[in-house]
């Protein structure tokens, strides 16, 4: 591990959880320094080089994209080996990213382009043809700890990674054509990157490069597209998640997670209206379409059309009960809510759902302590029905039990790390505890998932000194 700046080391404390405290492991050695200077100078063999320097807008960082230093790369490639290149597909034109890759190609002959969700773009490299290597992905994906590591990053099948794909060596000939190679004595990336840094040309790259993929990524099946999508999304890369979902969703209709995919997506992007009319909520629709048809129906402020079509689900399905109680719950109507439950008692007794809703409407009428009561039993029900964790955190709050309560809203993040009533009732329970730079750390982050949540932008001045 080579890396120019100790600030970044000691920055890397804070990610301990997410890197696997690297650092620690006793077959690491970190040396700070130049990257460049140790592939050229140290007399060592490598089976993997990543190379994921700082922008090319920042001083002498482009000398990390030069023929000479790929060169050195490559000769620091032990037989078999592989070199993985990052490059930012944002704020570059599209020249410079063109000269990025014909100079890396120039070098490693055999070179592939991926693309990982919009603009990030990295070069794959080995020193033979990479497709023998490609062939055997999805076997090496099934060793656990690589299977595990995937996991956690929402990769569960070879599709997720192999539909990154962009170019090799058959297709990047004409897309690098007549584009200049960059060299430490003719490096005009060193001025153009930050010229280009705010034009309206540059970051336009993601479209370009996606242009380039083979056409059979569109024979995947509709759980590839639905795994692809998950992927995406927990990277934050909601507009191409809500396109795969939408592929999903077009291949098999009735399936839950990818429709429950569709509409959060939606609605994070504000598009509950205008997916709408891609599901067909008509008397022909499955209880699991008129559902989701529900979710993005209320989201887009058309609340009697999504209650009419959760009650025509409900005729088929449970599912049709807990939207209905979900739609009550929003608006505190514990009259109907209340009635609900009934139902929902009367159809699926012991499920989560069923607890979960009458613990709201036990939250709701103002009993804390039944609340916590139902809400124990949805989680002995469903221990991964997430909503429970933040009811329940809300009804701990109430009664005063500030540490259960804060367990249970962290809990909840575990489940959805873009849960912004999870942090919003964090920042209340710190507020009232008066831990205000805690509670404004999680107004914060409640307000950069919905900017215009109130209870979020009054917490957080409150919060303030």
């Amino acid at each position: 591990m080579i890396e120019i700046s100790p600030e970044v080391v000691k920055a890397s404390d804070y990610f301990k959880t997410e890197n696997r405290n690297a650092l620690a492991d006793p077959r690491t050695h970190l040396i700070i320094g130049d990257g460049r200077s140790h592939l050229a100078l140290a007399n060592i063999k490598y089976d993997v080089i990543v190379s994921e320097p700082s922008n090319p807008w920042i001083a002498g960082v482009s000398s990390l994209f030069t023929a000479e230093f790929f060169a050195s790369a490559r000769q620091r490639l032990a037989p078999g080996g592989v070199i993985c290149q990052w490059v930012n597909g944002y704020n570059i034109n599209g020249e410079d990213l063109k000269s990025v890759i014909a100079t890396f190609t120039r070098v490693f002959p055999e070179g592939t382009v991926w693309l990982v969700g919009g603009d990030d773009v990295l070069l794959l490299a080995t020193l033979d043809p990479i497709e023998p290597a490609l062939a055997q992905l999805p076997q090496r994906m099934q060793r656990p700890d690589v299977a595990a590591d995937l996991a956690s990053i929402g990769v569960v099948d070879a599709f997720s990674i192999t539909s990154l794909y962009v170019a090799g060596p058959r297709e990047l000939p004409a897309y690098t054509a007549g584009a200049r190679v960059f060299t430490d004595d003719h490096l005009t990336l060193e001025f153009t990157a930050p010229r280009e840094l705010h034009s309206p040309d540059a970051g336009k790259n993601g479209a370009a490069l996606r242009a380039l993929r083979p056409p059979d990524l569109v024979h995947a099946t509709a759980a590839e597209w639905k795994h692809r999508a998950a992927m995406l999304a927990k990277a934050d890369h909601h507009e191409l998640a809500l396109e795969d979902y939408l592929r999903s969703v077009e291949l098999d209709p009735n399936d839950q997670a990818a429709l429950d995919g569709l509409v959060k997506s939606a609605i994070i992007l504000r598009r509950a209206g205008a997916v709408v009319v891609h599901l067909k909520g008509d008397a022909t629709a499955s209880p699991q379409t008129r559902v989701a048809v529900s979710k993005l129906l209320a989201a887009d402020g058309r609340r009697d059309e999504a209650i009419a079509l959760a009650r025509m689900a409900s005729s088929q399905s449970p599912l049709g009960y807990e939207q209905l109680a979900s739609l009550y719950a929003d608006t505190a109507d514990t009259v109907q809510l209340d009635a609900v439950v009934a139902d929902m008692r009367r159809v699926a007794a012991e499920s989560a759902s069923t607890h979960f809703y009458a613990a709201v409407a036990a939250f709701l009428h103002g009993d804390a302590p039944a609340s916590v009561e139902e809400a124990n039993r949805a989680i002995a029900a469903d221990p991964n029905y997430a909503p429970t964790y933040d009811l329940i955190g809300a009804a701990y709050t109430r009664i005063g039990q500030l540490d259960a309560a804060r367990d249970a809203f962290h809990k909840s993040l575990a489940f959805d790390a873009h849960d912004s009533t999870a942090y919003e009732n964090l920042g209340v329970l710190e507020l009232n505890a008066g831990n205000r730079t805690s509670a404004a750390k999680y107004f914060a982050e409640a307000l950069w998932l919905v900017p215009d949540s109130p209870i979020s932008r009054q917490g957080l001045a409150r919060a303030k000194p």
